[in-house]
Order: C-alpha cells, then sequence, then structure tokens
C-alpha cells in the first residue's frame, strides 16, 4: 500500500493543527471500540490518516473553536480563513455519511 503523508490529509484538511486534534481523536475512537474505515493494517495513526486522506472522516462543526477575546472567527465555509484560526480544541469529527 502506499504511503501516507500529512500533505495527502491537507488536501482534505489544510489546518496541521486541526489535522492533529482530529487524529487524536480518531485513535481515542479506535480504543473506545469504534472500526476503521479503511483497510489497513497499520498503527492507528496512520489508519487514522488514511482515513481523513480519503476523506472518510471530516471535522464537523468548526463553530465550537472558540475565539480568544477580541477575536473574530472566520467563516466556516472558507477554509482558507480557518486555517488562520488561533484557537483550535479538540474536534469533534464524524463520518462521511452522517447525517444531522
Amino acid at each position: 500500500m502506499a504511503r501516507i503523508t500529512v500533505e495527502d490529509c491537507q488536501e482534505r484538511v489544510n489546518n496541521r493543527f486541526l489535522l492533529v486534534q482530529m487524529v487524536i481523536k480518531r485513535v481515542a475512537q479506535y480504543r473506545e471500540g469504534y472500526e476503521a474505515l479503511v483497510g489497513c493494517n497499520n498503527k492507528e495513526i496512520v489508519t487514522a490518516l488514511r482515513e481523513i486522506a480519503s476523506g472518510k472522516i471530516i471535522p464537523d462543526d468548526f463553530a465550537q473553536y472558540n475565539p480568544m477575546e477580541g477575536q473574530v472567527m472566520p467563516d466556516p465555509n472558507n477554509l482558507e480563513a480557518l486555517s488562520e484560526s488561533q484557537d483550535l480544541r479538540k474536534p469533534k469529527i464524524y463520518f462521511e455519511d452522517h447525517v444531522d
């Protein structure tokens, strides 16, 4: 199987800090018993990166990132502006077929 890189994942999530938080959250989900969404016999971190790169998991709610006092939050529909956000907390992630 081809090597996975952070650059592959940044095509889907262009904020490295958000990407790290998503991977942390996903690894915690594996340890709680969640199944992997991609076929992969690698370590949990690599599996999480593969899921993100394939678009199987994406950040859920950009509004959860509370702005610091005086900071204006970027438009969640503009991912370039989101990548400039300063206060990134544990992200909620959901699966590709998530319905609210």
